[in-house]
């Protein structure tokens, strides 16, 4: 029966996971096809049971169960979850802060996932936005140094001996194929190429990012020298 489908596809998360109906919908659709009206009902009946907790239209999570009493997700716990997620990374602000990037702290969660949903989601302090890019190790850390790159000049008080970490790390992963594949599915804007091609270029590093910016457009960026990474 379908119910058994969908109920054996959630038992796969652990408690507190991040669940994206939307996700469930297609996996389920890969061997046995359902309407969508039918799959909402299914997962509708499945909260009504408490087996499933509704955070916001399409999200749910699995829920801890003490004393046969339904414990509520903490904000900590959800970030917990995503920051395990292996199909997530960490952006924005939060990551500054801790990479050591920012002294400043932030209490404003950005997440990109590789999940299939139509728009960003917002739970409380934490933006969840879908990226079609397969999320590994590498790709990881190159959409996070891009990240920082499009953000650099915003970054208060950036700590330079750490920004030179990253940036030794980033090169001892760069691939540029998956570097394009970011570049495409992340909408990052030209200076912040231009930017990400000085640097690559500083450390000697062979790419065919160019045809991405304007060679002729002279882009405001800062000057990538020795000084940058100190």
């Amino acid at each position: 029966m379908i119910d058994d489908l969908i109920a054996k596809e959630i038992k796969k998360f652990k408690i507190n996971d991040l669940i994206i109906a939307e996700h469930i919908f297609f996996s389920i659709n890969k061997t046995k096809k359902i309407n969508i009206g039918e799959f909402n009902d299914i997962i509708h009946k499945l909260c009504l049971k408490k087996e499933l907790i509704r955070l916001t239209k399409g999200v749910y999570y699995r829920p801890k169960v003490v004393n046969k009493e339904i414990v509520k997700i903490s904000e900590k716990d959800l970030k917990k979850s995503l920051l395990n997620n292996k199909n997530g990374v960490l952006v924005g602000e939060a990551y500054y802060y801790e990479s050591g990037l920012s002294s400043s702290p932030s209490y404003h969660y950005k997440f990109y996932l590789n999940e299939k949903f139509n728009e960003n989601i917002k739970i409380n302090n934490i933006v969840l936005v879908p990226m079609n890019i397969k999320l590994d190790k590498v790709s990881k850390v190159l959409i996070s140094y891009l990240d920082v790159l499009n953000n650099f000049n915003d970054i208060k008080d950036i700590n330079k001996k750490k920004f030179a970490l990253l940036t030794k790390n980033f090169i001892k992963n760069y691939n540029d194929i998956k570097m394009q594949d970011v570049i495409i599915n992340s909408k990052v804007n030209k200076p912040t190429i231009a930017f990400l091609i000085e640097i690559l270029n500083y450390f000697k590093i062979k790419n065919a990012l160019t045809h991405f910016i304007s060679i002729k457009v002279k882009y405001k960026i800062p000057k990538v020298d020795e000084n940058l990474f100190k």
